[in-house]
């Protein structure tokens, strides 16, 4: 792993980036589950759309308390 400032920095901002924009897609994902897949089990339906929301929730408390400090 590079030691360069310049280039962890760049890295950080891609990852930021892309938790940026997963957690709000699964937290969607999620919703869009419960709502509209009717044809898939409830319980099931339940875990799956639960679960995606929670995670894009978990990713969202990450990137507030990683990159978002003062």
């Amino acid at each position: 792993m590079s030691s360069d400032p310049a280039k962890t920095a760049q890295e950080r901002e891609k990852l930021r980036r892309t938790v940026l924009i997963l957690a709000p897609v699964l937290i969607l994902a999620g919703i869009a589950i419960l709502l509209f897949l009717e044809r898939m089990p409830l319980p099931l339906r339940l875990l799956t759309g639960l679960g995606d929301i929670v995670v894009g929730l978990v990713l969202l408390v990450l990137l507030k308390q990683k990159y978002f400090e003062k």
